[in-house]
């Protein structure tokens, strides 16, 4: 234990960032482990990494958008009530974005762009 150079401060400082979703979760465990090996701030490790996560609506909807028009079986699936393969849509969206898009908002303009195409 001597040798963890992890703050108290800076593991909070970690914390609240998730918890306010500056960060998600996977983003989080890289930074957590950064802190480890070297005891860099959380918050230099998020800019140097480029770890930020995306809750723009633009950025994520041209990868929603992108991922449907990528893979129309796959729409036209869901459409036909394969809605398990939202989970997949979702997959396919983080891997776009670098997993930088907040999956709330990710989901919220997946399941919007598929009811659109239900029409």
């Amino acid at each position: 234990m001597d040798d963890v150079t992890l703050s108290p401060e800076s593991f909070a400082r970690l914390i609240d960032m998730t918890s306010d979703k500056v960060i998600g979760g996977n983003s989080a465990k890289v930074i957590f482990n950064e802190m480890l090996r070297s005891g860099g701030d959380p918050e230099q490790i998020v800019k140097e990494k480029g770890l930020a996560q995306v809750s723009d609506q633009g950025f994520i909807q041209e990868a929603v958008m992108k991922v449907l028009n990528d893979n129309p079986s796959e729409v036209e699936k869901y459409l036909a009530g394969k809605e398990t393969l939202l989970q997949w849509f979702m997959g396919q969206v983080a891997r776009a974005t670098k997993g930088k898009a907040d999956p709330n908002v990710a989901r919220g303009l997946l399941v919007k762009a598929l009811e659109e195409r239900r029409k």
